[in-house]
């Protein structure tokens, strides 16, 4: 009976004596504890000042660094990386860390420290961009982009280092890491609250720095690698100023909202008693016109072109476009009764009345809109 070879057997068993020594040899994974303790400590600052444990709500975690498309695209791009260490409730938090740990441990390893820390920071970055042009009016957060980073790190790593590592080390490696990914865009696809732009975005970030970062372990020159990590964190940072210089600048809808909210309801109170002053006499025809053109229309036709001016998403941008409509036929309404009062004209008053039930039909139109 033929005997299989002993070299090829003895060279494998070789290689991974080789490499887990290295993997032995590079420094404790410090920066993988640091980064968790970091999460933890800012999760817990925000429960102390009040932001729910479990469930806390989008705009409560605005001031603690979230990413929110109208905040970031107006000059706050350092929340591109805070967002990192926002979580949305302990279960969020739970979860990435016990990820963080079980990957950041042997990522760190194989690309030290500085390199290990330029890779989950710029996948963390890069999640963060990919959510933000792909859906800037959602609050993101959490550490899930930069911890995706990391497993496309490993196989940046095991593309490039392939060589190193015993083949049936990089089978598992690859195998366990394809288990994650595969039950995350399962999960993702599932469930329409998870970011999976971020995750998407932090695994090819994680992967093309790791591309860059990947040096050997075995044959290690730290020097090189320390070259390696701050040469790829420079160039990643003007890669991130030239995305973020793409993405559109977009305004707040909600904020702008709830001003327009509380300036209908007074406008139309103000409207309603001085129409009703001027039937009971308690006020004269130029006592209303002048109550019309100096204290309804100029703010109410302000906020109009304002919102005209708004840069939004699509779906935003439609509601927008109805409620500037709104406005208008309100206003064009209100001039004509002016109009139709002050020259006791009948045929005005009822292209008035025409144009307020004009107004709420497109009130009507907008109540069916869905967020």
């Amino acid at each position: 009976m033929p005997e299989e070879p002993v070299a090829p057997a003895l060279a494998e068993w070789d290689q991974e004596q080789k490499f887990q020594q290295a993997l032995d040899a590079a420094p404790a994974p410090v920066l993988t504890i640091a980064l968790i303790a970091a999460n933890v400590v800012v999760f817990i600052l925000m429960v102390i000042n009040g932001v729910s444990f479990m469930d806390p709500a989008a705009d409560s975690l605005l001031p603690w660094g979230a990413d929110f498309g109208p905040l970031t695209t107006h000059g706050q791009w350092w929340r591109l990386l805070t967002a990192a260490f926002v979580h949305i409730g302990v279960i969020h938090l739970a979860m990435n860390m016990y990820i963080l740990l079980s990957i950041g441990v042997f990522t760190e390893r194989l690309f030290g420290r500085v390199g290990f820390l330029v890779l989950y920071l710029l996948a963390g970055i890069g999640g963060n961009l990919a959510s933000l042009a792909w859906q800037p009016s959602i609050v993101a957060a959490g550490a899930s982009g930069a911890v995706f980073g990391l497993y496309g790190g490993l196989f940046g790593y095991l593309l490039r280092q392939r060589h190193e590592i015993p083949a049936e080390r990089v089978t598992a490696l690859a195998k366990n890491a394809g288990i994650f990914l595969a039950y995350n865009v399962v999960y993702g696809m599932a469930k329409s609250e998870v970011d999976m732009a971020a995750h998407i975005g932090g695994f090819v970030t994680g992967f093309l720095v790791a591309c860059a970062l990947a040096a050997s372990l075995v044959h290690l020159d730290a020097a090189m690698r320390l070259r390696k990590a701050w040469i790829t964190a420079a160039a990643g940072l003007i890669l991130v100023v030239v995305a973020a210089s793409r993405i559109p600048v977009m305004d707040d809808f909600r904020a702008e909202i709830k001003k327009f909210i509380p300036l209908e309801s007074s406008s139309l109170k103000l409207f309603n008693e001085s129409l009703n002053d001027l039937k009971t006499k308690r006020v004269t025809v130029a006592q209303f016109t002048e109550s019309v053109d100096k204290k309804l229309l100029p703010p109410w036709n302000a906020e109009r072109d304002h919102l005209a001016k708004l840069r939004l998403p699509e779906k935003q941008a439609g509601f927008t476009k109805l409620l500037v409509e709104y406005m208008t036929l309100r206003g064009d309404g209100w001039t004509l009764m002016k109009k139709g009062v002050a020259t006791d004209d009948l045929a005005v008053v009822e292209s008035a009345n025409q144009k307020q039930a004009q107004a709420d039909a497109v009130v009507r139109q907008m109540n069916t809109w869905k967020p």
